[in-house]
């Protein structure tokens, strides 16, 4: 039912897909309660929809590196909330410090843990991973976090296919800090550099003007499959027939 209702609409608005190299076709699925009730429970009817819309870079940089914001004042998620799920309600806490952080001048906000600030979690928009001493690290999952798509595809390509130690654990401010190299992955940001790092004690510079080395070794596999360039041993491709 549901990869159904996902195919029908991107047939529908298949005049909308952006030429090849200028953007995609970003693909939402939404689900809503309408039950009718003023107080507070659960929905016992929904709807159901999926819309499109064309889309370039997630990021106005496109794929040069990011510089973001580092605090430790605000909280995107607690453990044991609603921090892993897409629901409109776990994106809230994550609006008013992600427009503090951009009219500073910083593409988005790197998230602390609720209940120790030492370790980070995530950005308002993107997953997290660190190179350092040689092992590609990504903070582990425990109900705060999103469970990324492109998150669980490079970890994969990055295992299987580059046969690199990746490690889902904590990783210490300081380590993120010292790293090699540090870039973000989601739907829409694909996997995007960062260059800098600006927390409570000045700004930290992870990379220049170029893409670290593995950071485009991974988006170049990864857009390949999705190209059909590089051959899809996961099978994570669903082909639309007319």
């Amino acid at each position: 039912y549901f990869m159904d209702a996902v195919t029908s609409t991107v047939k529908d608005n298949a005049d909308f897909i952006p030429p090849f190299g200028k953007g995609s076709l970003y693909i939402r699925p939404i689900c809503f309660g309408v039950s009718k009730a003023i107080d507070v429970q659960a929905a016992t009817e929904y709807v159901f929809m999926v819309f499109t819309s064309p889309v370039g870079p997630y990021f106005k940089v496109g794929s040069r590196p990011l510089h973001l914001y580092l605090s430790d004042k605000y909280h995107r998620a607690a453990p044991k909330g609603i921090g892993n799920a897409k629901a409109i309600g776990n994106y809230s806490a994550s609006l008013y410090p992600g427009s503090v952080a951009k009219s500073k001048g910083f593409n988005d906000m790197i998230y602390v843990h609720a209940k120790n600030e030492k370790i980070i979690e995530e950005m308002g928009a993107a997953n997290l991973f660190v190179l350092s001493d040689g092992e590609l690290l990504t903070p582990k999952l425990g109900g705060s976090i999103l469970d990324g798509v492109t998150r669980d595809s490079v970890i994969t390509i990055a295992r299987d296919i580059l046969n690199l130690t990746v490690k889902e654990t904590d990783i210490e401010i300081e380590r993120l800090l010292s790293a090699d190299e540090v870039f973000c992955t989601g739907t829409a940001v694909v996997v995007t550099p960062v260059g800098s790092i600006t927390g409570l004690d000045g700004k930290h510079r992870i990379a220049d003007e170029k893409m670290g080395r593995l950071t485009f070794k991974l988006k170049e596999m990864l857009t390949g499959i999705q190209h059909e360039n590089i051959p899809d041993e996961f099978g994570w491709l669903y082909p639309i027939k007319e």
